[in-house]
């Protein structure tokens, strides 16, 4: 997961370890607001990840952009949130 500060807001972003999905929570105004991105169309393979997947998230200081990894996919995902 990652905490951002960006543009007065403070958010979020936890990556599903058992879905193709990342949650995207907004803390703000003490609200809780939660957002769903898709991170890809390929369906979710249990085999591969018994125990779920092993995903890094990392915030770009300064930007509105994270990384989100998929080490069984060997795919990285640039969110802007």
């Amino acid at each position: 997961f990652a905490f951002l500060e960006r543009d007065g807001r403070t958010l979020l972003v936890m990556p599903s370890g058992t879905e193709h999905k990342a949650a995207i929570i907004d803390f703000t105004d003490g609200k809780f607001q939660t957002t769903y991105i898709k991170l890809n169309d390929k369906e979710f393979d249990r085999g591969r990840a018994p125990h779920g997947r092993y995903r890094q998230v990392e915030w770009a200081v300064g930007t509105n952009y994270v990384w989100i990894n998929d080490s069984t996919e060997d795919e990285v995902y640039i969110i802007d949130v």
